[in-house]
């Protein structure tokens, strides 16, 4: 299974500034043996196990602390994953994650939550600030999705798009418990109120965390609510119909949401899998 991406973010029509961030990494773990005494035939001398990190961090707190929080995410992950996360095990299908890995998750999400708002408590102007996060490890066809805030995952597959994750806004859990229906959150003037976020004033983030295994053909979009508050969902699945290559699909979703006012940053990432 091979993957290919694409990614672009733009700062819309309305906003000054960009609070948006996305990353698109290669993880590899090596061991390469440079001396030994064993035969060459008894050894690997070159072992190598490698992935794909994708992630989308949209942030909040306005003006220099959004933008200052979802860079932080960017970092403090970066961090994370280099030295502590459990990145290269492999899930296969009959393989699930088990409580002690996304434990594990959870204590890299609280890691990065604390580091917000400790950065937060250094100047008045960042004080609340925070960001959602959306990252996929990928490995193969195995997927885990991590998923904190209102930016989202979606899987295409079929010519069909499936939102993955779950809002963790005050508009989703009234959806939930039957109060309002779907058309009616998106126009709630509580909708862009966040129930679980990294940092903002009081510790305490939950990660949702998604396993998927990927088939070839499949794409992967993440991407933040500027895209998906504009543009419905049949027309983001119309696009990434017309547009096979990922930064042609990843580009057309930005125009489209401009074409729709672009009332807030919008970025999005896709991988397909091939």
């Amino acid at each position: 299974m091979e993957v290919q991406f694409g990614a672009a973010t733009d700062i819309g029509k309305v906003r000054t500034n960009n609070e948006d961030q996305y990353m698109v990494a290669r993880l590899a773990k090596v061991f390469e043996v440079l001396q030994s005494s064993l035969p060459k035939e008894q050894i690997d001398e070159l072992s190598e196990r490698s992935g794909h990190l994708l992630l989308v961090s949209d942030g909040m707190g306005g003006a220099a602390a959004g933008e200052q929080a979802s860079a932080m995410v960017l970092q403090e992950v970066q961090r994370y994953m280099m030295e502590a996360a459990r990145w290269f095990l492999r899930w296969t299908e009959e393989r699930e994650v088990t409580n002690a890995e996304i434990q594990h998750m959870q204590k890299g999400l609280q890691r990065i939550d604390q580091a917000i708002i400790d950065a937060s408590k250094t100047e008045p102007q960042l004080a609340g600030m925070g960001a959602t996060l959306t990252v996929a490890r990928i490995i193969g066809p195995d997927v885990i999705v991590v998923h904190v805030g209102d930016s989202r995952a979606y899987l295409f597959r079929n010519n069909s798009l499936q939102q993955i994750t779950r809002d963790h806004t005050v508009t989703q859990m009234l959806v939930d418990s039957g109060a309002l229906t779907d058309e009616q959150a998106k126009h709630h003037r509580m909708r862009n109120i966040l129930l679980n976020v990294l940092g903002g004033r009081e510790p305490g983030v939950k990660g949702e965390v998604h396993q998927l295994l990927f088939n070839q053909g499949d794409r992967l979009l993440l991407c933040t609510d500027g895209l998906t508050g504009p543009v419905p969902l049949n027309e983001m699945e119309k696009i990434l119909q017309l547009c096979p290559d990922p930064q042609q699909a990843c580009d057309a979703l930005i125009k489209a949401a401009l074409q729709h006012g672009g009332p807030d940053n919008a970025t999005a990432v896709i991988a397909n899998f091939f």
